[in-house]
């Protein structure tokens, strides 16, 4: 899986992290991503302006984000425009690892090396609306 990664050249960090992502999505058997590259959009602007944008070009209704944009992202943007915004709930569902107690936050390829393919059955995290987020 790492090799077909980094068999190709990347122009971008960008590239291996999307590389990564689909193989990860294949070894596990989860439904095959669609993957766009925002530059590719005719999309104008920056921040969140932008971010909103590409979520109504692309027409969805929900956008889903990590937990670092909670401190800059304008969330009333997205609700002019009927967009929820969702932050992620890492679940963190312990499975066994090599060393010690669980560690969760590690690279998915811990999973891989301590789980195999039996570790897309503690891939079940799920969302949290921004406003329960942000209290």
């Amino acid at each position: 899986m790492v090799d077909r990664v980094f068999a190709e050249e990347a122009a971008t960090v960008a590239d291996v992290s999307r590389r990564s992502m689909l193989e990860l999505s294949l070894y596990f058997g989860l439904d095959r991503p669609r993957f766009l590259s925002s530059d590719m959009l005719p999309v104008p602007g920056a921040s969140s302006e932008r971010v909103c944008d590409i979520v109504d070009y692309l027409q969805g209704n929900v956008y889903i984000t990590g937990h670092g944009a909670g401190g800059y992202l304008n969330h009333e943007l997205f609700e002019t425009k009927g967009i929820s915004v969702e932050y992620m709930h890492y679940r963190r569902t312990p499975y066994p690892q090599l060393h010690g107690d669980f560690t969760p936050y590690v690279t998915a390829l811990d999973l891989v090396t301590n789980c195999g393919a039996q570790g897309a059955a503690m891939i079940h995290s799920g969302t949290v609306g921004w406003k329960e987020f942000t209290q």
